[in-house]
């Protein structure tokens, strides 16, 4: 996305009162072909960098998927792992 349309969805949003709805785009550890090292990887929607650690929740929880969050940058479509899900079961039930 380009500045100017990340600005317009900006504005559209502080005039709509800062209520729209959010979607969170997730990825899994199959979904970046079960990668065994940190580092930069091609993806079908842009590059996503993978630490260590997100290697690490994958290896003990290879269901958990992460937030992609957008690393600024020069307009290339470049991503980062963000909040994890685990994705255990029982992690939805209420405490």
């Amino acid at each position: 996305m380009t500045v100017p349309n990340k600005l317009a969805r900006y504005v559209e949003w502080l005039v709509g009162g800062g209520e729209t709805e959010m979607t969170v785009n997730r990825v899994g550890w199959k979904q970046v072909g079960l990668v065994k090292e940190p580092g930069r990887y091609m993806l079908r929607f842009g590059w996503v960098t993978v630490t260590a650690v997100d290697l690490e929740v994958w290896s003990l929880f290879p269901d958990a998927t992460f937030a992609l969050y957008e690393v600024p940058g020069d307009g290339k479509d470049e991503y980062r792992l963000g909040s994890v899900d685990l994705n255990t079961p029982g992690s939805d039930a209420a405490p």
